[in-house]
């Protein structure tokens, strides 16, 4: 189970966009990825990058520098943490959601009487 542990390989599959790195960050795991598209969304990202996914010895030597170092798994993982909560857990989304939907000012276009109400409103808390 993703939440006993403390690594997760996330190697690209039919696209950089894999539901298997929001697990891994949720779970606080360090993630092992490949070079990842320039989006707000993962310029943040702590991820420790495997160029190549077909050089096993490469692979496991990464792997290997990463889990002979506690402290800096340790701060890897809460990286991780930080990360998803900022950006990838349902709140994060939301906020960016709402965001969004606000600064374009499309509900109050089309519902005059609820521009105080979202002005008023925040998504705050975890």
């Amino acid at each position: 189970f993703m939440k006993d542990s403390k690594i997760s390989l996330c190697p690209q599959g039919h696209s950089s966009l894999t539901y298997r790195m929001t697990e891994a960050a949720m779970s606080g795991c360090i993630i092992f990825s490949m070079p990842l598209p320039n989006i707000d969304l993962y310029n943040s990202a702590p991820i420790i990058v495997v160029p190549d996914w077909s050089d096993k010895h490469l692979v496991s030597s990464i792997v290997q520098s990463v889990i002979d170092d506690n402290d800096f798994m340790i701060d890897m993982q809460q990286q991780t943490l930080d990360w998803y909560n900022k950006k990838l857990s349902p709140h994060a989304c939301a906020n960016k959601i709402f965001s969004h939907i606000k600064g374009l000012g499309l509900l109050w276009k089309y519902y005059p009487s609820t521009q105080l109400e979202i002005d008023n409103l925040s998504l705050t808390g975890a």
